[in-house]
């Protein structure tokens, strides 16, 4: 299965609640939000992409733009559009188009006696009489030109001049340059009834936070029609969808600004109904079976290496239970997972100290996983981290309890079991006695099941448990077991 395969799946939920956003009547500008890395911009070209016959997308990421002053943003923002429509959409203007539309004002200012005389060659009977009577008004009009040359109205030279430095200004309220046009043209042709012109400004996150602002701005500048228009963007695009993560652009905006300052204020302009939330959290859950199931182990013990490893199920079951909860508190992301999509992982041959104790990645599921998850997140360092963080991490009886939790108690009585498994190699141990106090008192027995010719992998496996004193039936269990502080301790004594 390729990720091509996996995206549709992904993307339901979000399809359908972006669906009836962006057709919200008067929906005119979009603030899509969602964290970095949850896959925004995946989701955006999916969606897109499936309705082509209802879309032209233009989608730009100006992270580059963050260096250019506010003039230039928008000569390169109009060469990037220009750059798209010629990707995608065959050019529908003449070759004299430019020279026209520059020398039109012109011409109409010095040939009115004549633009009027063919307009009046339309009007049906007396068309010729009238026509015949701006011929005698065309000289008239020469003559009074000739008048008005030698008057040398400097005055509306003057005007003319400082209107035309707004309108041909890169990046001014009233832009209307040569380009302007021609895009605004453009876009015109390629809409019709059925289809509407999307612009996308992705990967604000990117930029750096001196340069955000600058760069919203500026757009926002031309949101603020002299009209009045509320339904008007740059360049006429029906709608513009700006990409970020909101609640990251506030923290960086009273950061500049202070915490005073009203941030609802500034951004509301960005969105004409509400800021759309991106969450494919409940989607991207439902899929995390199939990227962990894709992903080949193999792996050291002591003296073999085995390739690939045996019975995996056990560490894909681990993995997913810890994923699940990463997701589900926004703490691993869509790019983390897709990255080991498919991929063979080995591992190291090199120690693990827990608790003191040298162990092998490959010794323990649980030890495993968290080797695994340190590629996805970058380290083990930011996985710790992201544990740190998390709440709860329950435990059903669905995910196998006497083995999950048995590996965590394995590990939190390390010590103790590294005495005993030195003799254990294709055998089971004895009943092994366990009480530790955390955030709550746990004991118990379990037992190491050590490595055989069908995985490389020691294990715990729980016979016994009781929380706080209460004994519970790891076969049976009624609602979650929370081990988030096992899980944290172990992680806080963890060193690769």
């Amino acid at each position: 299965m390729t990720n091509n395969k996996i995206i549709p799946e992904l993307f339901i939920k979000p399809t359908e609640t972006f669906d009836h956003h962006l057709n919200l009547e008067d929906n005119y500008r979009v603030l899509f939000s969602g964290k970095f890395g949850i896959g925004k911009t995946t989701f955006l070209n999916h969606y897109f992409d499936q309705k082509k016959d209802q879309f032209n997308v233009i989608h730009l990421f100006p992270v580059n733009y963050s260096i250019l002053e506010n003039e230039d943003i928008f000569s390169y923002m109009k060469y990037d559009i220009l750059i798209s429509l010629f990707d995608n959409h065959e050019y529908p203007l003449k070759p004299d188009y430019y020279s026209f539309l520059k020398d039109w004002d012109g011409f109409m200012l010095n040939n009115i006696g004549q633009v009027i005389a063919t307009a009046m060659l339309l009007i049906p009977k007396m068309g010729k009489q009238l026509n015949q009577f701006v011929n005698e008004l065309r000289t008239l009009t020469k003559d009074f030109k000739k008048y008005k040359d030698s008057k040398k109205d400097k005055e509306m030279d003057e005007i003319s001049t400082y209107l035309s430095q707004f309108h041909q200004a890169e990046g001014g309220i009233y832009e209307t340059n040569i380009i302007t046009l021609l895009i605004q043209e453009w876009l015109k042709d390629i809409r019709n009834s059925d289809k509407e012109n999307i612009l996308i400004i992705d990967d604000l996150d990117r930029i750096d936070p001196n340069h955000i602002f600058r760069l919203l701005n500026v757009f926002s500048a031309h949101f603020d029609s002299k009209d009045g228009d509320e339904s008007k963007n740059k360049f006429g695009f029906d709608k513009v969808i700006f990409v970020c993560d909101v609640e990251n652009i506030k923290s960086i905006y009273h950061s500049q600004y202070g915490m005073d300052t009203d941030f609802n204020g500034y951004v509301d302009k960005f969105y004409s109904k509400e800021v759309y939330k991106f969450d494919n959290r409940e989607n991207l859950l439902s899929i995390i079976d199939q990227i962990i199931k894709s992903i080949t182990i193999s792996g050291h013990t002591k003296d073999y290496f085995h390739d690939p490893i045996m019975k995996t199920i056990n560490i894909h079951k681990t993995l997913t239970i810890l994923v699940q909860h990463l997701v589900s508190s926004n703490k691993i992301n869509l790019r983390s997972l897709f990255k080991f999509y498919n991929q063979k992982i080995v591992l190291p041959k090199s120690s693990i100290l827990v608790f003191g104790e040298e162990l092998l990645p490959a010794e323990n599921y649980f030890l495993t996983s968290i080797h695994i998850l340190s590629s996805f997140v970058g380290d083990l360092g930011i996985l710790k981290n992201k544990i740190s963080k998390l709440k709860h991490l329950h435990v059903s009886y669905k995910d196998h309890p006497a083995l999950f939790i048995g590996n965590l108690v394995h590990l939190k009585d390390s010590h103790n079991a590294t005495e005993i498994k030195r003799s254990l190699y294709g055998n089971a141990s004895d009943f092994i006695k366990f009480n530790f106090q955390l955030d709550k008192k746990y004991s118990g027995t379990y037992r190491i099941l050590s490595p055989n010719r069908e995985s490389i992998t020691y294990s715990g496996l729980l016979e016994t448990l009781s929380v706080d004193e209460n004994e519970l039936d790891i076969n049976q269990v009624k609602g979650n077991i929370d081990v988030i502080d096992i899980v944290k301790e172990i992680m806080d004594n963890i060193e690769f």
